[in-house]
């Protein structure tokens, strides 16, 4: 009985931590381009939302893998799992929302030019074609 709720404990607080991180980590990866075309978009700390969401899953499957071989997960795999979702905690908290770009960035247009803008105007065609 303890040890179905010692894994209860401890996977609701793995998926916890994955549920705080994978939307900005996801984010993250499909704005770098590498599966298909790149969103355009900047998420503040997402390398490091990433590397969480992967710790958590590592120290996860170490802990289960530990436990379905009868072995006692020993103290630093109790520890680490609770660090990072202390740290999944913080860094979803402190972190501020993805920016998006636009889509089609607006082109800057030269001013149009007049003569008091420093250079002469062209004269018309007519005037060119006049000889």
């Amino acid at each position: 009985m303890l040890r179905a709720l010692h894994l209860g404990v401890y996977g609701a607080l793995a998926a916890l931590a994955i549920a705080i991180v994978i939307r900005p980590a996801a984010l993250w990866v499909r704005s770098l381009g590498l599966f298909g075309p790149a969103l355009r978009c900047q998420v503040p700390l997402g390398p490091a939302f990433a590397a969480i969401a992967l710790a958590v899953v590592a120290c996860t499957v170490t802990l289960a893998h530990r436990l379905s071989i009868r072995r006692k997960p020993g103290l630093l795999a109790h520890t680490a799992l609770l660090v990072l979702v202390a740290a999944a905690i913080t860094i979803r908290g402190g972190a501020s929302q993805p920016r998006w770009s636009p889509a089609h960035p607006p082109l800057q247009m030269p001013p149009p030019a007049t003569s008091t803008s420093g250079f002469p105007a062209y004269p018309d065609a007519s005037v060119l074609n006049a000889r």
